[in-house]
């Protein structure tokens, strides 16, 4: 597996793993993944990438070695990864539940999910999202 990681910031880097193509065009200095679609630049590092799911709340926490860059059934490319999330059951008593998402590779947007299952879904309803 090949590795991607996040830019020169302060801090610890996040890096990712994927089994896609990585490319390199040393003109531009910009990250490419060969998809099933063609080749794509891959706007957005690890590191943010896990900041921006952690800004939406989507996650309350990440763990680094789950990280992994993919292409999804929707021919997009994205960060899935494994953390946590905090949520209120019925509103009174404090959970930590495992929760994965994707973050898009070349918009930094945390996107919907492809699947839910019913636990996810049951999950949701009896203890939704802070907003």
């Amino acid at each position: 597996a090949r590795t991607c990681s996040g830019g020169r910031r302060p801090g610890p880097a996040a890096s990712a793993a994927t089994s896609l193509s990585l490319l390199i065009d040393l003109d531009s200095n910009t990250l490419m993944v060969e998809t099933s679609l063609g080749i794509k630049s891959v706007a957005v590092l690890p590191d943010t990438a896990v900041a921006r799911a952690l800004a939406a709340g989507t996650l309350t926490a990440v763990n680094p070695e789950q990280i992994e860059l993919i292409e999804r059934d929707d021919g997009k490319i994205a960060y899935r990864m494994s953390g946590q999330i905090g949520r209120k059951l019925f509103g009174f008593f404090d959970i930590k539940a495992a929760e994965t998402v994707d973050v898009s590779a070349e918009s930094g947007r945390v996107l919907p999910s492809l699947t839910d299952s019913l636990g996810a879904t049951l999950f949701n309803l009896v203890a939704p999202q802070a907003r």
